[in-house]
């Protein structure tokens, strides 16, 4: 039920937000995905 929900939002996104902010906030999404990773790995 809640992965038809986001997949319903995920399909829905670019429609309703501007798709330049939608793809800037999954990008830094990701880096922050990224960073989380090296911090929690490397210990820094």
């Amino acid at each position: 039920m809640i992965a038809a929900v986001l997949l319903l939002v995920a399909v829905a996104a670019p429609f309703v937000l501007y798709p330049v902010f939608l793809m800037k906030v999954l990008c830094f999404a990701l880096f922050a995905c990224a960073f989380n990773l090296l911090i929690g790995f490397a210990g820094l």
